[in-house]
């Protein structure tokens, strides 16, 4: 628990900040933010999110300088400090995206500041800012876009960064609307027409694309993976494991019986490691001590596999490989997955003392998601403690919201979280805190 009224040092500050807390907004509205302008700059001008592909946090930065009920200062520092940003310094694309959201607000200044950094940004800049352009401009952004970005200079990987933006215009406008709009630019504007059509057709290759990955997701039976798996050893153990998961997934209940009855008696640790990969995301359903095993694989992609796979069974064997993993410096990872269907009650204090262990953050966050998956999984054990220290140390939005959803579902959450996520950074947190208000 934290106390609203003890101002934080800058370093907490930003601390909160970076993972997306409510209590910033809570503390600004309270309290302001004269001494502490630099911090929320330092923040609004680097994109300081743990986990990019599933979370954005330039709508609670937004709403994070309204809070401080000065917003024109941080407007004032951000357009005389755009020209400078630069990738190395700083993550441009996010000021640009905040100043559009200042320019749907009716801010003519941040609509210039949006514009002028398109115009000056380098190619890749105004890859990053396209979608910020077509969204506050529309048809008149899409002209501007297709007078200064040469389609033929982009890379096949950037090639998202031209369909993603119209994908979220048409999802926000509605996509008839969208091409009327277009179709009329396009009469005052037919530079527009080429341009687009190019996109388009990048927009059709994507949707291809996805509709053979689709085709590839067909069940395969047990001669078509026994294929696979001779294929795979010829392959790099990477390549292998992508392949093998792959086909894990779609393998018929039949063919998987038969590769589970075949690795519980494989001799060839190699076929093994590559028989493994099969039940990384799929349930092993026989006795896992062949697996067990395989957690000391001197390969570290066969040991993951084998882990991951242990930790989607519930075997009384299990618990006692975790125990001993727990004592292991560096096996947290291990100890908590096979705990993940095989907790006592007893356990939890050796939940408490794993996760305060000193570790990098990603093996934290790793394990931290074991606990939580470990908590729903045993609903009749108590794993308040762990999931409330979680929550403070945490830096995924998508984590917390899980957390969250984990102690109000045990009427365990404080009335001061319960205040703090209604401005959280994660909306489904958000759309949690609205539920839960309105049903008290």
């Amino acid at each position: 628990m934290y106390d609203l009224q003890t101002k934080p040092d800058p370093d907490t500050f930003l601390t909160w900040l970076g993972k997306g807390f409510g209590r910033t907004i809570l503390f600004l509205q309270n309290h302001g933010s004269s001494t502490l302008r630099d911090t929320i700059f330092y923040a609004v001008s680097l994109d300081l999110c743990y986990d990019t592909q599933c979370e954005d946090l330039t709508e609670y930065l937004y709403r994070v300088i309204f809070a401080t009920r000065e917003p024109d200062y941080y407007l004032d520092r951000l357009l005389q400090a755009l020209p400078e940003l630069n990738a190395d310094n700083a993550s441009p694309w996010q000021v640009v995206t905040i100043l559009r959201m200042l320019a749907e607000d009716g801010n003519d200044r941040a609509r210039t500041g949006v514009l002028d950094a398109f115009e000056r940004g380098t190619p890749a800049d105004r890859l990053d800012t396209l979608e910020d352009l077509i969204l506050l401009e529309g048809c008149v952004g899409v002209a501007r876009a297709a007078r200064l970005i040469d389609l033929s200079t982009i890379d096949e990987n950037r090639v998202w960064s031209l369909t993603y933006p119209f994908d979220e215009w048409e999802e926000r406008d509605g996509k008839d609307a969208v091409h009327l709009a277009l179709d009329s630019e396009a009469e005052r504007h037919p530079e527009i027409r080429p341009w687009m059509a190019v996109v388009n057709a990048h927009r059709e290759d994507i949707n291809v694309a996805g509709n053979r990955g689709s085709r590839k997701r067909e069940v395969k039976s047990y001669e078509e993976i026994v294929e696979l798996l001779a294929q795979a050893a010829s392959l790099s153990t990477q390549k292998a494991r992508g392949i093998l998961r792959s086909a894990g997934l779609r393998a018929s209940s039949s063919a998987i019986e038969k590769l589970a009855d075949e690795l519980a008696c494989e001799e060839d640790p190699e076929r093994a490691g590559r028989l493994v990969h099969l039940f990384a995301m799929r349930k092993f359903p026989n006795d896992p001590s062949s697996i067990i095993k395989l957690l000391e694989c001197p390969d570290t992609l066969v040991a993951f596999s084998a882990m991951l796979a242990l930790g989607e069974i519930q075997h009384p064997s299990l618990r006692p490989v975790a125990l001993e993993y727990s004592q292991k410096t560096g096996c947290e990872r291990i100890a908590t997955s096979l705990l993940s269907h095989n907790l006592k009650e007893q356990d939890v204090s050796l939940l408490n003392e794993m996760i305060r262990r000193p570790m990098e953050y990603n093996d934290l966050h790793s394990v931290g998601i074991d606990v939580r998956d470990i908590a729903k999984n045993h609903p009749e054990i108590d794993c308040t403690e762990p999931v409330l220290y979680l929550y403070e140390v945490g830096k995924c939005g998508l984590c917390r919201f899980e957390l969250v959803k984990y102690l109000y579902g045990r009427q365990e959450l404080p009335g001061w979280m319960a205040e703090e996520i209604a401005h959280d950074a994660y909306s489904e947190t958000r759309e949690l805190a609205a539920g839960i208000a309105r049903s008290t």
